[in-house]
C-alpha cells in the first residue's frame, strides 16, 4: 500500500520540491495515509484521507478535498495496479 501511495504523491509534487529534495520527502505523510486506507477505499475516500494528512503537516487552505481528487485517483489507479500484477 505504502508503494502505491508514494507513488502517487511525488508524482503529484506539491510544493514542487522533487527532485531537488531527498526521494524520501513525502515518505512520512506517504506512511500516514497508506496506514488509513484499505484495498476498498473509494477515491473520495482517499481523497478525505489526503487532504486531512497534508492540512496536518502543511497548510489546510491548500489541501481542500478537491484539491487532493487527482492525487486521490493515481492512488486507487495504483492500487487497482497491484492488485492486478
Amino acid at each position: 500500500m505504502f508503494i502505491a501511495v508514494k507513488r502517487a504523491i511525488d508524482e503529484w509534487n506539491p510544493y514542487s520540491l522533487l527532485p531537488d529534495s531527498p526521494k524520501d520527502e513525502f515518505d512520512i505523510e506517504s506512511k500516514m495515509i497508506a496506514s488509513k486506507i484499505t484495498q476498498n477505499s473509494s477515491e473520495l475516500e482517499i481523497a478525505h484521507i489526503v487532504s486531512a494528512v497534508f492540512s496536518k503537516m502543511f497548510e489546510p487552505e491548500c489541501f481542500q478535498v478537491d484539491d487532493c481528487m487527482e492525487v486521490a485517483r493515481a492512488i486507487r489507479d495504483n492500487i487497482d495496479e497491484c492488485m492486478h500484477t
